[in-house]
C-alpha cells in the first residue's frame, strides 16, 4: 500500500522561517533608517552635565543636525539598506527552493513507514538549513552595521579632538530636542555647523582619494 507523506507542519515552520527573517530585517531597517550619532559618538562628546568650574570652556554639538547632514552617514545608511535589500531577497530565492522541494516530497507516493520517516527528515533537514542561512545572513549585516558604527564614532571623536587643537575646550556636550541631560542651551556655545562642515570636507576628500591597492 502506497502512503504519502504529511508535511504540513513542515510548511508551517517554512512560512515562519520566512516570517522570521523578515521580521528581523523589519527591525534592522528601522536601525538602519534611523541610526543615530548620539549613541555611537555617547563616548566622544559627553551627555552629562560636568562638574565644571567657572572658568570651563564650554560647547555643543546638536546630534539631531549632525544626523541629518553628515554625509558619511547617510551613505551608511544607503549602504545597509542596500545590503538588506539584497540579503533578503537571496533568503526569499532560497526559501522558493526549499518550498518547492516540500511540495515536491509531499507529492511523491511512499511504499512503506521508512521511506516516510526518511522523506520528514530531509524536510526537516532543509528547514534547518535554511534557517541556518538566514540566520548567518542576518549576522553578516550586523557585523557590518557595527564595522560602519565604529568607524562613524572613529570620525567623530578624532575631528573633535582635531578641532579642540584650536580651539581649547575643556568639554564638548551634545544636545538633542528630543532627549538627552541638556535641557537648554546657549546658542554662542554651538559648534554644530564647523563639526558637519568639517566632517564633510573630510569625508569628500576621502572619496576623491583613491584606495591604494593590496599589496
Amino acid at each position: 500500500m502506497t502512503q504519502k507523506v504529511s508535511l504540513g507542519f513542515n510548511v508551517v515552520l517554512l512560512v515562519a522561517v520566512i516570517y522570521l527573517f523578515y521580521a528581523h530585517f523589519s527591525g534592522q531597517s528601522t536601525v538602519v533608517e534611523e541610526s543615530p550619532v548620539e549613541d555611537v559618538v555617547a563616548d566622544s562628546v559627553q551627555t552629562d552635565l560636568p562638574d565644571v568650574g567657572p572658568n570651563a570652556k564650554i560647547a555643543y554639538v546638536n546630534i539631531d543636525s549632525l544626523n541629518a547632514n553628515y554625509e558619511f552617514l547617510t551613505d551608511m545608511q544607503n549602504d545597509l539598506i542596500a545590503e538588506q535589500t539584497k540579503m533578503e531577497g537571496r533568503v526569499a530565492a532560497r526559501a522558493k527552493e526549499v518550498q518547492e522541494k516540500l511540495l515536491a516530497l509531499q507529492q511523491r507516493q511512499y511504499t512503506s513507514q521508512q521511506e516516510v520517516q526518511a522523506a520528514e527528515m530531509e524536510a526537516q533537514n532543509m528547514q534547518i538549513e535554511l534557517e541556518n542561512y538566514r540566520a548567518r545572513l542576518a549576522n553578516e549585516l550586523m557585523d557590518k552595521e557595527v564595522e560602519h558604527q565604529k568607524k562613524l564614532y572613529e570620525n567623530v571623536r578624532m575631528f573633535i579632538e582635531r578641532y579642540n587643537e584650536e580651539h581649547d575646550f575643556d568639554y564638548v556636550l551634545n544636545y538633542s530636542k528630543i532627549g538627552g541631560a541638556i535641557l537648554f542651551t546657549n546658542e554662542s556655545l554651538d559648534i554644530t555647523n564647523d563639526v558637519i562642515a568639517g566632517l564633510n570636507e573630510e569625508y569628500k576628500k576621502q572619496q576623491e582619494t583613491p584606495e591604494a591597492p593590496a599589496e
